[in-house]
């Protein structure tokens, strides 16, 4: 709900400072109304896009390899977020990873393999809103500085909605990498134990 009264005051606000100028003859009616939408379809559209490349055409489990110094976390930085309040306010964000058939809105098990699974998607969506937040920014050489007063509150939010999208695949990829470690130090010390039982002993040869 958050995001969506977000993005609707933004746009009423823009479109809004638009009509003014237009009625003040600095820009037309029809300019005035069209151009905010634009922008924020050109956002929309770069996520799109993203989320579509990123995705198919690049190999998903070694790009969005979990292990990847880029996408360690250490305990420092999960206490600044923190500070931010961000487990009062992280759920409140839409999470849309079931569009692409892996929901991220809750742990649905807690198997390695489904862990690995859900790690790689965290690195995934951090990459997705990272680029989503700077990209659009390129909208700004598509409008002349006489339109800035409406494109940057458009840039500003979506930059600050993708940021806080950013920081939250951080923030639980922390937390499950430690749930995911305990699993697979579990499961190597279990298999060492099978071994070690089944090793025949000199009574039994």
């Amino acid at each position: 709900m958050f995001h969506f009264l977000l993005v609707l005051f933004t746009m009423i606000f823009t479109v809004g400072l638009a009509i003014i100028n237009a009625l003040n003859g600095s820009i037309s009616m029809t300019y005035a109304i069209v151009a905010p939408f634009l922008v924020n379809f050109y956002c929309l559209i770069i996520l799109g896009i993203l989320a579509l490349t990123l995705r198919v055409c690049l190999p998903f489990d070694k790009v969005y390899n979990h292990e990847k110094r880029i996408f360690k976390v250490e305990k420092k930085e999960t206490i600044f977020y923190e500070k931010l309040k961000i487990k009062s306010w992280k759920d409140k964000i839409p999470e849309m990873g079931h569009t692409a058939g892996f929901s991220k809105k809750s742990i649905q098990s807690t198997e390695a393999k489904y862990l690995r699974k859900f790690l790689s998607e965290t690195c995934f969506a951090e990459v997705l809103h990272g680029l989503a937040a700077i990209l659009p920014l390129t909208a700004l050489f598509f409008f002349g500085p006489r339109d800035y007063y409406f494109v940057l509150p458009i840039l500003a939010v979506n930059f600050f909605l993708n940021s806080l999208s950013y920081v939250i695949q951080r923030y639980n990829r922390y937390r499950l990498k430690i749930v995911y470690d305990f699993k697979t130090r579990h499961a190597v010390i279990n298999e060492l134990e099978e071994e070690v039982v089944q090793v025949p002993t000199e009574e039994s040869v």
